[in-house]
């Protein structure tokens, strides 16, 4: 997927929660991000398969022992570590429910004249003269889940990494969380708005700082085909980012940023 130039169709409306609430099964979403020909991470050893009976046996055990744990994650490969000189962005998803995956084609879009962007909790901010065309997954009824690459191949996904950071209501009264604050629309501007990697980053700091953060804390990959940076944030006004090595395969999984 390389600077796909001609999207298709118009955007839908949001659709509705579509998870039953259950915390019986568990779904596993894997969003992987190439930017040419090969959609993962070619190996040079062969793997041999353990006996099917085992394999099942010890699925089954990792499944059912224990309480549902809900751990998304990231690999990212820097472009000098790959087989084909690609930076590669894989994406795990995990929630609870049975759940339905929307993956949408939106098309360039331009705005009028004073047209203003909304968010969620009631904070403004002027819209661009021109959005960028990009590729949508959408995991309907969360806020924090979904994921983006847009047509100069810059990609955003995250994990949730909770902090000590006070609740939202506190940070309200303290002003560290303005108009509402900011949420799910950050890694859609990002993907509307950049056009690399560090223009996405330097963006959503900026829209940090412009409105605080919502959630308790959260760690984004923002990726493009030359580069892949970590940006994490926690609830209020307050970001760090840092550029992942070129030369080096890492992970990013919840509950922890891997920004050193």
């Amino acid at each position: 997927m390389r600077n796909p130039q001609r999207p298709v169709c118009e955007e839908p409306s949001t659709a509705g929660p579509i998870a039953d609430g259950s915390n019986q099964s568990r779904r596993c979403d894997m969003l992987c991000v190439h930017w040419t020909r090969q959609i993962c991470l070619r190996g040079d050893h062969d793997v041999r398969p353990i006996a099917p009976i085992a394999a099942v046996c010890l699925l089954l055990t990792l499944y059912l022992s224990g309480p549902p744990v809900y751990g998304c994650y990231a690999v990212i490969v820097g472009r000098e570590a790959s087989a084909d000189g690609s930076v590669l962005v894989g994406h795990n998803e995990q929630n609870g429910g049975r759940r339905i995956l929307n993956f949408r084609r939106i098309p360039r879009g331009r705005s009028s004249s004073g047209e203003v962007v909304r968010l969620r909790r009631g904070g403004e901010l002027p819209q661009v003269d021109e959005t960028a065309a990009f590729f949508w997954s959408e995991n309907p009824g969360l806020e924090f889940s979904d994921a983006y690459l847009n047509e100069f191949g810059v990609a955003v996904v995250s994990d949730g990494c909770g902090s000590r950071e006070d609740d939202y209501r506190t940070l309200v009264a303290r002003g560290e969380i303005r108009g509402g604050g900011i949420g799910y629309m950050l890694r859609r501007l990002v993907a509307q708005r950049a056009r690399t990697a560090r223009e996405g980053v330097l963006l959503a700091g900026r829209l940090v700082e412009r409105f605080g953060y919502v959630d308790s804390g959260r760690t984004y990959v923002i990726a493009d085909p030359r580069e892949a940076w970590l940006l994490a944030v926690v609830r209020g006004r307050r970001w760090v980012a840092q550029r992942r090595p070129r030369t080096t395969a890492n992970s990013q999984a919840s509950r922890g940023s891997a920004i050193t």
